[in-house]
């Protein structure tokens, strides 16, 4: 039966070098992945060694002859560590990953006196006897001592169990596979002590490592998917609040409007709300400072609209100072409020006013408008605002002043740092 062990060694040591080499690729720092990645290597050298033995059987050659022993020692010395492994594996799993508790410390130890009884034997068996007696008719798992040593085996699994017994509040699931993986072992094992010339305990412990691999790469894809889902939130989040809903439908309301009484305007007015709406998509998610003659081209657009739906309004500007950077649709969203003030209410004069100046190392720019007459009104605004100095705390220095004047103007004055004073990029 050497050449069906043979073949099933070297199928077991072929899925575990891909999965070892598949698991390195990854790159995760995780102390679980690496763990289990140990689990991987230490699994690879048993099968390894006792694959070498399989070749090396009963060859007459003396080197041969060395390494039949030799890979069988290394199969029984890296075999006894990878159920004290894999215990803290599944440990770390339904404990999540928390310290350990005394009582699974005490587990641990009693894996690794059973790894050490199997290693004793190993040292000990005529079937491994490297350090004692070589016979030359040894006959591969023949004697009593292999026997004990896949008892040993068997009896490795029950702390496995022993584990899922205290872990009674998680996860169901988990617990059935690990339990599963268990009673799976014990079956290898047995089998392994009753036909002992075909060995059942590794390839089970390669498929078991399988389905853990693939059960990971699940559970990592499920939480792309939950990733992508929130991302995709906060990208709607972002565009609710870099596009206000209700200031939008204020304009489609005028346009409609426009659309039965003047055609052509509303064309143009389309036209221009198209480009204002591509404008604030274009880096719906993003908050990298762009040059402030950017974001004018983006309030022309706007303003261009607001004076197609009121001719009245009034918009001026005044920039003494242009090459420096601001946050994506910070000032823009300063401008929405300011304009929208001048559509939502009648005022005899109507105007936003732009105006850029510097203040010591500080850019300045002030936008004032007509106040707003309802407290639904201010509150929609503040909660802009409020979004706008969030944004503004990513810049080291950047701030958001709010005020009224006797005129009952309202004035936003946003300052940003220098780039040459130390202001961020970020």
């Amino acid at each position: 039966m050497s050449a069906l062990n043979i073949t099933i060694d070297f199928s077991c040591l072929v899925v575990l070098i891909t999965l070892i080499i598949s698991q390195i690729f990854r790159r995760t720092k995780d102390s679980q992945n690496t763990l289990f990645l140990c689990v991987l290597v230490i699994t690879a050298v048993t099968i390894g060694g006792e694959l070498l033995a399989w070749v090396c059987e009963g060859s007459a050659d003396p080197f041969m002859y060395f390494m039949q022993y030799a890979g069988n020692l290394a199969a029984y010395i890296a075999g006894a560590l990878i159920y004290t492994l894999l215990l803290i594996y599944f440990t770390k799993e339904l404990n999540g990953r928390r310290e350990f508790s005394r009582d699974e410390k005490v587990l641990f130890i009693v894996s690794l006196l059973l790894g050490a009884v199997v290693i004793v034997l190993a040292l000990t068996n005529s079937a491994t006897g490297i350090l004692f007696t070589i016979d030359g008719n040894y006959r591969w798992k023949g004697g009593p001592g292999a026997v004990l040593t896949d008892l040993t085996m068997f009896m490795q699994q029950i702390p496995l169990f022993v584990l899922v017994l205290r872990h009674r509040d998680v996860n169901l699931s988990l617990r059935r596979k690990i339990i599963i993986f268990g009673l799976l072992m014990m079956t290898a094992a047995v089998l392994d002590i009753v036909i002992i010339d075909i060995a059942f305990c590794y390839p089970v412990t390669v498929l078991e490592l399988l389905l853990i691999y693939l059960n990971f790469l699940l559970v990592v894809e499920e939480q792309m998917e939950t990733t992508q889902l929130q991302l995709a939130n906060t990208r709607y989040e972002l565009m609710v609040t870099k596009i206000s809903p209700d200031f939008v439908l204020d304009l489609l309301k005028d346009i409609e409007e426009m659309c039965e009484e003047d055609p052509e305007e509303a064309q143009y007015a389309i036209s221009e709300l198209s480009e204002y709406l591509r404008g604030n998509i274009d880096k719906i998610d993003s908050s990298e400072l762009i040059p402030f003659e950017k974001e004018e081209e983006h309030v022309e657009h706007l303003m261009r609209l607001v004076q197609i739906l009121r001719p009245d309004v009034r918009f001026e500007k005044n920039f003494e100072i242009r090459n420096f950077q601001v946050p994506v649709h910070s000032l823009m969203t300063v401008v929405e409020q300011a304009a929208g003030s001048c559509l939502s209410h009648v005022s005899t004069k109507p105007y936003v006013s732009i105006h850029t100046f510097r203040d010591q190392d500080l850019n300045c720019i002030e936008v004032i408008s007509p106040s707003r007459g309802e407290d639904a009104d201010y509150d929609q605004a503040f909660d802009v605002y409020n979004h706008i100095c969030l944004q503004l705390t990513r810049i080291p220095g950047a701030s958001l002043r709010l005020f009224a004047d006797y005129g009952r103007n309202t004035h936003a004055l946003l300052k940003y740092p220098s780039l040459e004073s130390g202001g961020s990029h970020e």
